[in-house]
């Protein structure tokens, strides 16, 4: 790779590094907000692949289809977040979200999700993502195994400077199969494809950014005692067969069916779960991180779909099955 592409490269990762700063100067973090309000029907990703849409009838829009771009426009979405979508599980969101906030949310989709205007350079970049590197790395960037004995790809993430991206991208990566493209694709040709991946495909909640700190109930994950036997919040009773029926329905895609984090859906989370019981939670610990998800990871908060009953059916069968202590066997 040339000086010049080196300097560029480093040069406008600062200005890129500049722009997030500036734009989160105002405490608006968009990105945060799509997560714990919106993720939970629309997907991680935007493309409606969510552990709601089956219990939504219309499905949730897909932010990621071809035609997105010509279909939602930057005032259809703010209309549709003002007043929600008749007929549809889309709500008007005005009483939790100021103006400020939902135009931030809306231009983050746009910006974030919704393919890129055609002859673009993340166009660009999009078309030979999917001719490069789409057989290895996934359409979504999760990591194909192509083989039992060859690890997937990393899934891809925000931390990766764009510069060391780039260089990783022209020159191979030493120890793993990934070879250099620098010979096959122009500068320009890498840094649309680097761009398109850090725009659309790495996850962008920022690292150590954590829900743990902020939901009442929580605490810090493994400090401090709790009282276990403590009841549900708001005078809520749970019923474990009403929530067991929830978890397997909508829980069991990411945190498996024996609550061991192995879900079908985990290899394509940034993160795999951790098993259930492995952090002592009471009951009001559980419903909180339900109700209100764990920013930073893909961990929705679910009070934006389920009603309060359903998510205390559902922490009561988790407190039931995980978490409640095992009682010592009497002795003779």
């Amino acid at each position: 790779m040339s000086q010049l592409l080196r300097t560029t490269a480093v040069l406008l990762f600062a200005a890129a590094a500049s722009a997030a700063q500036a734009q989160r100067a105002d405490g608006v973090r968009p990105d945060l907000i799509f997560h714990n309000y919106c993720s939970v029907c629309h997907g991680d990703r935007g493309d409606g692949r969510s552990r709601a849409r089956n219990s939504l009838n219309p499905p949730p829009a897909d932010f990621t289809a071809p035609q997105a771009r010509e279909t939602f426009t930057r005032a259809r979405m703010i209309l549709a977040l003002q007043h929600g979508r008749p007929g549809t599980a889309m709500t008007a969101w005005t009483t939790q979200l100021s103006q400020k906030e939902i135009e931030a949310v809306v231009d983050y989709i746009l910006d974030t999700m919704v393919p890129p205007a055609p002859g673009t350079p993340l166009a660009k970049g999009r078309v030979l993502y999917a001719e490069h590197c789409v057989g290895c790395h996934g359409e979504r960037g999760q990591g194909v195994t192509s083989s039992p004995s060859q690890a997937a790809p990393r899934p891809f993430t925000s931390g990766t400077p764009r510069a060391a991206m780039i260089t990783t991208v022209a020159q191979g990566d030493a120890g793993r199969l990934r070879h250099g493209f620098a010979g096959r694709l122009k500068p320009e040709e890498i840094e649309n494809t680097v761009d398109y991946v850090l725009k659309t495909l790495a996850p962008t909640l920022a690292p150590g950014v954590s829900g743990t700190y902020a939901h009442g109930g929580r605490g810090r994950d493994g400090s401090g005692a709790a009282d276990i036997s403590a009841p549900l919040p708001q005078g809520l009773a749970g019923n474990a067969q009403r929530g067991r029926q929830l978890y397997e329905r909508n829980c069991s895609p990411c945190h498996g069916a024996n609550g061991d984090g192995n879900g079908p859906r985990s290899a394509l989370l940034g993160a795999k779960p951790r098993g259930l019981g492995a952090t002592p939670l009471n009951r009001p610990a559980l419903y909180a991180a339900i109700a209100d998800g764990k920013t930073g990871t893909d961990m929705p908060a679910w009070k934006t779909v389920l009603e309060r009953q359903s998510i205390a059916d559902l922490s009561e069968y988790l407190w039931r099955t995980y978490f409640q202590p095992v009682k010592p066997a009497k002795s003779d």
